[in-house]
């Protein structure tokens, strides 16, 4: 295994809450604002060029950009209260319908984080626990969710292999119903063209890609590389539930350890307000400790807050101690 699979669900949130943070902080410090989706690609490149650059480099992130306007999206308190309603009542072994009960609608696979790190071995667990949340969506938009998930779980069982998730997608192996979207379908096609054709961002033709096709595209342009997904992201489509969904996919793949330690010191220090807004938490290692909380009740734990602590723990996997 090349990263722990509690690496990888604290790489989940932290990148999740990272990529948001740096849609919002970068339409901060680009005076003029983020150029509108509808312009045209190359536009954007140069509006933003300078701007990403800087963004990425430590000594900028750390200056304070002042006054966050507004936080796009409730994608991460959801997801957060979710993560909660599952490991304060009690640690159970498979989630069911009543931990989700909350009657709201969700906007963004990104809500559904904890329902997917906690499922991510069984598609059918997923999807008796999924379908229900989503019946009432657009096919495009439970297909978006299902391409999500379907990502995340092969990462999760370090099964991804970059160049070939999306012709694994369209066979439709993953999730069938990634046939009912002919527009994400479309949009996986042309992404798989760019990819194979090694197009510069720059040159890319103006079209307008789902968050989730968006996202997929700039992970899978520059897999090892957090920082980097991000700046395609900013280039291509730069909206927060975008960049929320980079963060997303990249942390879950290169795990913690992937994610510059820069970023998360900064943002810790200096964002704490957005933090708080966006994720319903007062620091980065509260959004941690949800996270090991998380991957502690999906291994069997009993009451895991008390032993976390603890210097030498053992813990279960589920399915994998069986009588014989």
């Amino acid at each position: 295994m090349r990263f722990s699979l509690r690496s990888r669900f604290r790489g989940a949130f932290l990148g999740a809450a990272l990529g948001q943070g740096f849609a919002t902080v970068a339409s901060q410090f680009s005076k003029g604002g983020i150029a509108p989706a509808n312009t045209h690609p190359a536009d954007r490149a140069s509006h933003q060029e300078q701007t990403a650059r800087n963004f990425l480099s430590f000594a900028q992130f750390c200056t304070p950009p002042g006054e966050i306007d507004s936080v796009a999206g409730n994608w991460g308190r959801q997801a957060v209260q979710q993560t909660r309603d599952i490991i304060n009542p009690q640690p159970v072994s498979q989630p069911t319908d009543d931990l989700f009960d909350d009657p709201s609608q969700p906007t963004s696979a990104i809500e559904f984080l904890p329902l997917i790190l906690l499922c991510h071995e069984s598609q059918e667990q997923l999807q008796h626990a999924l379908m229900p949340r989503i019946a009432n969506w657009s096919p495009a938009q439970q297909t978006e969710v299902w391409v999500i998930a379907a990502i995340m779980m092969l990462m999760l069982k370090e099964e991804f292999l970059p160049d070939q998730i999306i012709p694994l997608l369209l066979e439709g192996r993953q999730f069938p119903s990634i046939e009912q979207s002919h527009e994400l379908v479309d949009q996986l096609q042309q992404i798989q063209s760019w990819l194979l054709d090694q197009t510069p961002i720059a040159m890319l033709p103006a079209v307008s890609l789902s968050p989730g096709a968006a996202a997929l595209y700039s992970v899978l342009k520059t897999p090892a590389s957090f920082p980097l997904a991000l700046l395609h992201t900013l280039r291509l489509q730069p909206d927060p539930e975008t960049a929320a969904l980079v963060g997303l996919l990249a942390g879950t793949h290169l795990s913690e350890a992937g994610l510059p330690i820069g970023w998360r010191n900064a943002f810790d220090r200096y964002q704490s307000t957005m933090l708080q807004a966006s994720w319903d938490v007062s620091s980065i290692a509260e959004l941690l400790e949800l996270a090991d909380r998380l991957w502690a009740v999906w291994s069997g734990a009993f009451q895991p807050q008390h032993w976390q602590s603890l210097p030498t723990t053992i813990t279960a996997v589920p399915r994998l101690v069986r009588p014989r």
